[in-house]
């Protein structure tokens, strides 16, 4: 068994709640990549070899054994071409924000429902790209297409540099949508869909059910059908963002539906699934514990993960490092929390981090090579 196996062998095991040899571990780094790397965001983020430089070098440095982020999300130079770039870059800080502006109105969802390709096609994709609603759009689009070239062929050198020369297993091959995520991140906006959900949960519901359609959700049923690539640890990955402004009931009937099919599939595929959870999972327990234990990797963002053990002892925990420790704490302090971690929560357990670590005082590089060291001697 070479290496990738090893470390492909060891989440899919921590997930399952079986003992391991040694204690696996996520890298939930993001930005602080670049800034570990001495680089501007301004400059990086634009430019694919630095990019590779500053993933590459942070793998050498730390040698995490699997990946969240390699420089391979928000591709501004494809979107610049269209004049779609809504991130707001601070070198000074180090910081990356996002304009929190609706790309549908609240009086457009019947356009959305009757005909969701046709509405992206004439609605959505020129009030983001702007250049794409005026004369010398072919040309726009035409950049754009170029630059998407260039940023996939930097996805595939990455990608295959770890899989090949550090042997890192992908996170996973299959991922999708809840037809509520859209809504939430990009369509209607944290504030519409918010009100929507009070004032017209009729439409929303008509609006994700055209959703599952558009984004053809049942081409990834069949992707946790198939045999997994040996060189990817999960059957199925999802982002979970939407539920954050959810109450349970709201919940249960916009979000639930859908992500529990992609659970069970995978339930009965004999499959592995990873959640990458921001803001809290234990208020929607009670729907979580119906999924069958040994199944599924989550975070515990603004959860404490001694009590989500103890009210979801079926889910897998990946995290713990916080940025208060990993950026604020000494290295005795942050082995402290590594040793109860491992002590408390035991099998079931990839250490991580519980957030996004993005900003230059998120993490000090003694702390993070501190925790490496420790899970790399800890077995269960």
């Amino acid at each position: 068994m070479g290496l990738l196996e090893e470390r492909r062998d060891l989440v899919r095991d921590a997930v399952a709640f079986k003992k391991t040899d040694r204690l696996p571990t996520y890298s939930n780094f993001w930005t602080f990549m670049i800034h570990d790397a001495g680089m501007k965001l301004s400059e990086a983020l634009y430019d694919y070899d630095m990019l590779f430089e500053a993933a590459t070098s942070f793998h050498v440095k730390y040698n995490f054994d699997y990946y969240t982020y390699l420089g391979q999300r928000n591709p501004f130079r494809v979107t610049e071409a269209v004049e779609g770039n809504r991130y707001i870059i601070n070198d000074d800080i180090g910081s990356l924000s996002i304009v929190d502006k609706p790309l549908m109105m609240e009086d457009e969802y019947e356009q959305l429902i009757k005909n969701p390709q046709g509405f992206f096609l004439s609605v959505v994709i020129p009030r983001k790209c702007p250049a794409m609603a005026r004369e010398g759009s072919f040309e726009a689009m035409l950049k754009a297409m170029g630059e998407l070239d260039t940023f996939n062929a930097y996805v595939a050198k990455v990608n295959g540099h770890f899989r090949e020369v550090f042997e890192v297993p992908n996170r996973a091959g299959a991922s999708a949508t809840v037809p509520f995520e859209p809504l939430f991140n990009y369509l209607r906006g944290i504030q519409g869909i918010s009100i929507d959900m009070r004032r017209r949960p009729s439409q929303l519901r008509d609006a994700i059910a055209a959703l599952e359609k558009h984004y053809n959700t049942q081409a990834s049923f069949e992707q946790i059908k198939a045999p997994t690539p040996e060189n990817q640890i999960f059957g199925f990955y999802q982002t979970f963002l939407g539920h954050s402004i959810c109450n349970p009931k709201q919940f249960g009937e916009f979000y639930w539906p859908y992500l529990k099919k992609w659970t069970d599939l995978c339930y009965e595929n004999g499959k592995y699934m990873q959640l990458h959870t921001e803001a809290q999972l234990l208020t929607f327990a009670d729907y979580f514990q119906q999924i069958p234990k040994g199944v599924l990797l989550s975070q515990a963002e603004m959860d404490d993960p001694f009590v989500m053990r103890k009210r979801l002892p079926n889910i897998a925990i990946v995290g713990g490092m916080t940025p208060d420790y990993l950026g604020r704490r000494s290295v005795a302090e942050c082995l402290e929390r590594a040793k109860r971690l491992t002590g408390e929560l035991g099998e079931g357990l990839v250490m991580g981090q519980n957030k996004m670590i993005s900003f230059p005082n998120d993490a000090k590089p003694e702390n993070i090579l501190a925790v490496q060291e420790y899970c790399a001697t800890y077995s269960n």
